[in-house]
């Protein structure tokens, strides 16, 4: 029970942080929203690709 109840404190802080998050985001000038999401795009891409490679080294 005891490893039940931190899971699901530690979903809640996240989803917490993450509409914190949205929140602060809601405020930022259309400039730099568009700023920060070809950053995260670029991070996201690139930790697909590492995904992937890791997949394709792992079945070799």
């Amino acid at each position: 029970m005891g490893k039940g109840l931190m899971i699901m404190l530690v979903v809640f802080l996240i989803i917490a942080i993450i509409g914190w998050v949205l929140n602060v985001l809601s405020k930022v000038p259309e400039e730099k929203k568009k700023k920060y999401r070809k950053y995260l795009l670029v991070f996201y891409g690139i930790f697909l690709i590492m995904q992937g490679a890791v997949a394709i080294y792992d079945q070799a």
